[in-house]
This record gives C-alpha cells, sequence and structure tokens, in this order.
C-alpha cells in the first residue's frame, strides 16, 4: 500500500495512526452526536469504505468494527443511565435514537 502511494512503510504507518487516533478522539467526545459519528466512521472505514479508507491497513480494518461496537455500547450504557436518571424527559429520544441505529447504513457493518 505504501508503494501504491509512493510513501515509505513508515510514513503511511504515522498517517493511518494519526487517522485512527482522531477517530478515538471523536469518540472521546462529550457531545452524543460526535460520538456516534465518530462510531460510524470507524464502521465504514472498517468495511473499506467511508474517507480516506483506503489508507488503512488490513491489520487496522480488521479492529475498527469492534471498537465502533465498543463506542456504540457505551454510548448505549450512557442513554440508559441518562434514561434511569430522567425516564420521562429521555425516553422518546433513547427510543429514537435506537431506531435510528437499527437502520443506520455506516453501520450495517457492525450489524452483521
Amino acid at each position: 500500500m505504501a508503494a501504491n502511494r509512493g510513501l515509505e512503510p513508515r510514513k503511511l504507518s504515522g498517517l493511518v495512526r494519526e487517522k485512527l487516533d482522531w477517530i478515538v478522539m471523536k469518540a472521546l467526545e462529550k457531545d452524543r452526536n460526535r460520538r456516534y459519528n465518530a462510531a460510524c466512521a470507524a464502521a465504514l472505514a472498517g468495511c473499506g469504505q467511508g474517507l480516506d479508507a483506503d489508507k488503512i491497513d488490513a491489520r487496522a480494518r480488521g479492529r475498527l468494527p469492534r471498537q465502533a461496537l465498543i463506542w456504540l455500547r457505551a454510548d448505549r450504557s450512557a442513554w440508559v443511565r441518562l434514561l434511569d436518571k430522567e425516564p420521562d424527559k429521555v425516553r422518546q429520544v433513547h427510543v429514537q435514537n435506537l431506531q435510528h441505529r437499527l437502520e443506520d447504513p455506516d453501520l450495517a457493518g457492525v450489524r452483521g
């Protein structure tokens, strides 16, 4: 892959690491929408789709769907905790959120 891009393997590795770091930082966002978007980006990249997916090697691509699931589960846990605290305020939004996840084509690679 590095040869196809005219890069040294070390430089390509650094570029991939930089992109993965960006995805991780997005997943750690306090804003729920950004966390969800990071999980979608990881799921797409893991399937070889999305921006810069062709720059990610096979090993990293294999880890991304699992990472997307971890982030989605963490986000779901945050929603459940919020639902426990404020059920009347959050219930409808949580149901819509879950429905969206089931229908979101970006997450098809992690749903099986």
